[in-house]
């Protein structure tokens, strides 16, 4: 159990089943802090809607198909920070008893040996593992030689523990489904502490993947794989530059996109990878991934609209060359890409319709209309009734190129722009690439003064 990082999936889908006899799962949540829970089936990087259950008093039912795979399912209970708890279903019914608060504490499961020896032997891994996690941290930081014997000591102990026991599950678990998530869980340690930190996470990189099967469908249909996935690319590469960190960013998707054979699971950890991405805008890795192998997918698996719609949200992220568009200025036709002589552009969609922009448009041109290395365009959001208004308006802004949009968000302008709401504003360096994209009139003041 941990906190996910809710990003990297796509709880979009809904599994689909015979619905034929169903198995009721009783979840009992002590406190019960929240007043939803939602369960999720696993399929590579896609999390898929099973179903969900409400309770003011921290008790749910849910009923689970009968012919549900047998697999670990995803049980989300905060809808904010989407923390959860994951466990087994082995083809009956089952009540288990948690408490979201620390889910520290061991779950109680009444009518699933599975649940209880999985859980039992999941906690011991990551135990013994959190305790040489500690050991190592304490190894970086000490240079005393007694000190250091008695931490190999420690570690050496804990790690023979360790292997003793993934040993015993190897040998004495039954059930295949527990045996395989829980050698997934395992991660690769060094055998003995390594007190240079540039050799210690190059080790855990290299060996990261070492318990992960990407062919094995009780992983597949588990939340492991993307969870390892995620972690390898965005905790394991931190760099202090953009450029640096973004080229990280590409080297890390590539090693894990190259290990996964199987075209429909790696289609689903590119879209996820491209999805992720998407949040933060970071186009660079993003037309990597389509490029490289998004692209290079058969055509069969490709998802145009997808991918379509995607690339027209990010066609104004920050980086890309702002979409140019005609307008007239100095009494002649002229449009974004042909202005020149300025070191920064702002582009702001307002409406004389929008009490918001009424009240920051006179603010921002007093504030920027001295600037001589900056150019406003500012593009009306009108309809035909309210275009007498703008006219009437832009006469207080006699600086700015002022562009009627007629259409509101009908205009093709807008559109290009993925404008739907007012004021928006998008700032511009000479060669009309977006630098900044400010909330509203306040972000934008403290971006211009920074350049200051």
């Amino acid at each position: 159990m941990k906190k996910i990082f809710f990003n990297l999936l796509f709880f979009v889908a809904v599994y689909s089943f015979a619905q034929t006899a169903t198995d009721t799962l009783l979840i009992k949540m002590q406190p019960p802090s929240f007043k939803q829970v939602v369960l999720y089936a696993a399929e590579g990087a896609q999390q898929k809607y099973v179903t969900h259950a409400k309770s003011e008093e921290g008790i749910f039912k849910l009923a689970i198909p009968k012919d549900a795979p047998k697999a670990s399912y995803r049980l989300v209970f905060n809808p904010e920070t989407m923390d959860y708890i994951d466990f087994l279903y082995a083809g009956k019914p089952f009540e288990v008893q948690f408490n979201p608060i620390d889910l520290k504490q061991f779950p109680t499961f009444t009518h699933s040996d599975e649940n209880t020896r999985y859980f039992n032997d999941l906690f011991k891994i990551n135990g013994l593992q959190q305790k040489m996690d500690s050991i190592q941290i304490e190894f970086f930081k000490t240079q005393d030689s007694n000190k250091l014997d008695e931490l190999n000591l420690s570690y050496s102990l804990i790690n023979t523990e360790l292997k003793t026991l993934i040993s015993q599950i190897e040998n004495q678990e039954q059930n295949q489904l527990i045996k395989d998530v829980l050698k997934a869980n395992v991660r690769v340690l060094p055998d003995k502490p390594i007190q240079d930190p540039t050799v210690y996470l190059p080790f855990i990189k290299e060996h990261f993947f070492d318990s992960i099967d990407f062919n094995n469908q009780n992983l597949i249909h588990s939340s492991l794989l993307v969870d390892k996935v995620m972690d390898y690319i965005f905790y394991l590469t931190v760099a202090d530059d953009v450029k640096t960190q973004n080229d990280l960013y590409v080297k890390a998707s590539h090693e894990v996109l190259d290990k996964i054979k199987d075209p429909i699971l790696q289609k689903g950890f590119i879209q996820a990878l491209i999805q992720s991405f998407s949040q933060e805008e970071n186009v660079y890795v993003i037309d990597d991934l389509f490029a490289n192998y998004y692209d290079k997918l058969k055509l069969e698996l490709q998802n145009q609209e997808w991918k379509n719609n995607l690339q027209k949200e990010l066609s104004t992220a920050l980086s890309r060359k702002a979409p140019n568009f005609e307008f007239s200025f100095n009494k002649k036709q002229t449009n974004l890409y042909d202005l020149k002589g300025y070191k920064y552009y702002v582009v702001v969609f307002w409406s004389t319709t929008c009490s918001h922009c009424l009240h920051e448009i006179p603010m921002f041109y007093d504030y920027i209309k001295d600037r001589t290395d900056t150019k406003v365009i500012a593009v009306g959001m009108e309809t035909t009734d309210s275009k007498y208004n703008w006219q009437d308006d832009v006469v207080q802004y006699p600086n700015f190129i002022n562009v009627l949009g007629l259409g509101k968000w009908e205009n093709p302008i807008a559109q290009s722009y993925n404008v739907h709401a007012t004021p928006n504003y998008y700032v511009l360096d000479e060669n009309k690439i977006i630098i900044a994209k400010p909330y509203d009139f306040q972000a934008l003041e403290a971006f211009f003064d920074t350049l200051k």
